[in-house]
């Protein structure tokens, strides 16, 4: 594994951690479609900025010809995301037990939307995780007494 994909790993990892954090601290007396808003309209103005210190000769009217139906299907995407983890939290959800069955469910499809859409090989070790994925899944949403 190269170093550039393991420090853009690391960000991941602490990105999605802070973002769980977040989104369990948001007041619960605020509406959860303006929390969003702010939080989108601040990451907007996050991401323009750095685009325009990274890239400051970028070719706007370029980039919006390349557009894609992918775009649009980012922003629905995310939005349902983080509206159903704000109100699963809002709801009461434990912080160590949504995101543990959140990520193997995203990976169990992944692996199937790979196999089937991308034509990637499945080998023993991933049928294996599929296994293990589903236990957990099942393991960490079942039984509430405390250990």
């Amino acid at each position: 594994m190269n170093l550039l994909l393991i420090g853009l790993l690391g960000i991941a990892i602490i990105g999605t951690t802070v973002f769980h954090i977040a989104e369990k601290s948001i007041n619960k007396e605020i509406n959860s479609f303006f929390a969003l808003a702010v939080a989108y309209f601040f990451g907007f103005i996050m991401v323009t900025s750095l685009m325009f210190i990274i890239y400051p000769n970028i070719n706007l009217q370029e980039n919006f010809d390349k557009i894609n139906f992918a775009v649009v299907l980012l922003s629905i995407s995310s939005i349902g995301f983080e509206l159903s983890i704000l109100l699963s939290y809002r709801l009461g959800e434990k912080i160590s037990k949504l995101v543990n069955i959140i990520t193997p469910g995203v990976a169990i499809m992944l692996v199937l939307i790979g196999i089937f859409s991308y034509n990637e090989k499945l080998s023993m070790y991933n049928i294996i995780g599929l296994i293990l994925g589903m236990t957990g899944i099942y393991l960490i949403s079942g039984n509430e007494e405390e250990v």
